[in-house]
């Protein structure tokens, strides 16, 4: 297993407790750089640990820092993302993030 794969594995670990998470979405942001370039295998590992980092936020986290931490996450992923499709999807979880941290008010 190469360096790339050890490290994303890692990451993604640490996205499933709490006391690594915040440390596991700051790893996988370094995965996010313009410069990169990655096989396809690569680019879908990547979108696949970006999924698992939206589902882990949508079904076990609802602190502040947490959905801040995707945020941050997922713009870099966006800004090198090359699909459409990938962008499309990233963009969803951009959304999400930003609705927990700035809710809207229900009317009165």
């Amino acid at each position: 297993m190469e360096e790339f794969d050890l490290c994303l594995a890692a990451a993604i670990k640490g996205l499933n407790s709490r006391k690594t998470f915040l440390e596991a979405t700051a790893t996988l942001t370094t995965f996010f750089k313009p410069d990169a370039l990655y096989t396809s295998q690569q680019q879908s590992a990547l979108m696949n640990a970006l999924k698992r980092v939206s589902v882990v936020l949508s079904t076990r986290y609802t602190d502040r820092d947490y959905w801040q931490a995707g945020l941050e996450l997922f713009t870099f992923g966006l800004s090198v993302a090359e699909s459409p499709e990938d962008q499309g999807a990233i963009q969803v979880y951009i959304d999400r993030c930003s609705a927990e941290l700035d809710p809207v008010a229900p009317p009165a």
